[in-house]
């Protein structure tokens, strides 16, 4: 598929580079992210068994979720620095996990 938008370059790489670096860290293994793309939004999504109580927690700073998932070593910004960057660009980002999937969709 394919998606036009204008954006910082600079801080739109930040905020993939956060998104698609979570995506790898908190995979299971031998699991596969996905890039989804179309006219009206991006979503990247992967496979994840821990279970997160409130994925819309995972966007306020220094939040790492659950104790599964904060022995990953993150420091809980890389969620809440994309949200900013993609407010900032007046896109709209949102998290979801079901049935152990965790997807980030981005609506410019």
């Amino acid at each position: 598929g394919s998606l036009s938008f204008r954006a910082d370059k600079i801080l739109f790489t930040e905020a993939m580079d956060n998104l698609i670096g979570n995506a790898v860290k908190y995979a299971d293994a031998d699991s596969e992210i996905t890039f989804t793309l179309d006219k009206k939004h991006l979503c990247i999504s992967n496979q994840c068994s821990t279970k997160i109580d409130d994925v819309d927690e995972l966007l306020k700073p220094f939040v790492t979720g659950n104790k599964n998932r904060s022995n990953k070593g993150g420091s809980g910004l890389g969620l809440a620095i994309a949200k900013n960057i993609m407010d900032l660009h007046k896109f709209k980002m949102t998290l979801k996990c079901e049935n152990k999937n965790f997807e980030v969709h981005i609506k410019p």
